[in-house]
């Protein structure tokens, strides 16, 4: 049985939407889209922005006050009403929540768990929703001494409770519920209550870094993703890696989903499209993409957002062969 975490909930009256809108900014850190059309986004100095010109024009709806030491707050977008933001507050986390499309926003505290020297996490924070009720967070700390510490929790009333799953402290050292995850966290994808992906970069592992739970994420194993021909060879040198990135669904059904893996091989850097149209029981290779893109979200089979390694916003009409700069 899982404990329950405890939170405390207050209106927000500091996230009320305002009425300006602005032009496409120069770089983000987040993108998710619900539509071709409609989506929100995050700036880097934790803005959350809605559109519903496909990127065009922008409207401020929030912004976070975070740790500065944080990699940045994380954001869901169930759809085009509902948004989740998680940010880091001291030893807290807070998660901020609307229902009416960024007009207004909620806010609830949940304790988090430390690490063995009693302090926060303070790196990068991933949601993953599934339904109005059902959710869950991932904390993964900054590196330090190879201490890559994560740690997961999960709701299943909106967001105002979370239960604490488990973590772990040290990846190299097997310590924790969470130890056969190798890497610092790209991102996290539930597709429902039961089945789930991590997904890390972390070079000198041999296998690549994508991580699946069949049972809610009391634990995981590595994915036997296929290879591309041209790296079935050297998947054991040392001078092989493959960074992965997380896995984006797609459909009413959350059946249909896509995932970009970058093959490093000596000089040779190529991003490779994936995706499954079985809720991840399975994968196949699209293709080679013209541009690595460390975020991404598609609004169907074809049609996607992507953000560069600077937090360009990109966007392509062919499931991610190809990215064009937005103006």
């Amino acid at each position: 049985m899982m404990t329950a975490v405890g939170c405390s909930t207050q209106a927000s009256t500091s996230g009320t939407e305002s009425t300006k809108k602005m032009k496409q900014p120069e770089s983000f850190i987040h993108i998710d889209m619900v539509t071709i059309s409609s989506g929100y986004a995050m700036t880097k100095n934790f803005h959350v922005l809605k559109t519903v010109d496909s990127g065009v024009n922008w409207t401020d709806t929030l912004t976070i006050n975070s740790n500065s030491y944080s990699d940045g707050p994380g954001l869901y977008v169930l759809n085009d009403k509902t948004v989740y933001v998680a940010s880091y507050k001291a030893s807290e986390i807070e998660i901020q929540k609307s229902t009416d499309a960024g007009k207004s926003w909620s806010k609830n505290t949940m304790n988090m768990q430390v690490d063995d020297f009693n302090s926060a996490y303070g790196g990068s924070l991933t949601l993953s929703f599934i339904n109005q009720s059902d959710g869950f967070l991932l904390t993964s700390g900054l590196p330090a001494a190879g201490l890559m510490s994560k740690a997961l929790y999960r709701t299943s009333d909106g967001g105002n409770n979370w239960a604490y799953i488990g973590k772990s402290e040290n990846p190299e050292q097997g310590v924790g519920d969470l130890s056969g995850i190798n890497g610092y966290t790209t991102g996290m994808t539930f597709f429902n209550s039961v089945t789930g992906y991590i997904t890390c970069t972390y070079h000198g592992q041999k296998e690549i870094s994508v991580y699946k739970t069949g049972n809610s994420g009391k634990s995981w194993s590595a994915v036997a993703i296929p290879l591309p021909e041209k790296y079935t060879s050297s998947a054991y040198d040392k001078e092989y890696y493959a960074d992965a990135y997380q896995p984006v669904v797609y459909g009413k059904d959350r059946k249909n989903v896509k995932m970009e893996l970058y093959f490093c091989h000596d000089e040779e850097r190529y991003p490779y499209i994936y995706s499954s149209d079985n809720g991840g029981t399975t994968w196949h290779i699209d293709g080679i993409s013209n541009l690595l893109m460390k975020e991404y979200c598609f609004a169907d089979n074809k049609n996607g957002f992507g953000l560069n390694e600077s937090g360009k916003l990109y966007t392509t009409n062919n499931g991610g062969i190809s990215w064009s700069e937005t103006l």
